[in-house]
């Protein structure tokens, strides 16, 4: 099988059936411009997938996975929004672990 570079896909499709504990390769194929789709599994992926995101969640089983698709397909796919990222930027992180660490 020959390997393509995640910035040279057209999408992204994720049927993690299991448990995923963040999703970053959902995170590293927005940052490429990559449009997602991914299974509602249990796990961090409800952490990527919120707002607009959201319509691009499946139930788990392949018939859901292959509709969602399907439909996206139709619509003729979707265009990437920055703002998307903005909540695991570097900066966004760092701030909200400073936040959280208690004062001496």
């Amino acid at each position: 099988m020959k390997s393509v570079p995640l910035d040279a896909s057209c999408w992204f499709i994720y049927p993690e059936l299991a448990h995923e504990g963040l999703g970053i390769v959902l995170l590293e194929a927005l940052a490429c411009q990559t449009p997602i789709v991914s299974v509602d599994c249990p796990g961090g992926v409800r952490d990527i997938m919120k707002g607009e995101l959201e319509a691009y969640l499946c139930e788990m089983t392949p018939e859901a996975l292959a509709a969602r698709v399907d439909g996206i397909l139709e619509a003729d796919g979707y265009a990437i929004d920055e703002r998307w990222l903005e909540r695991f930027s570097p900066a966004h992180i760092t701030s909200a672990f400073l936040q959280e660490m208690p004062v001496s």
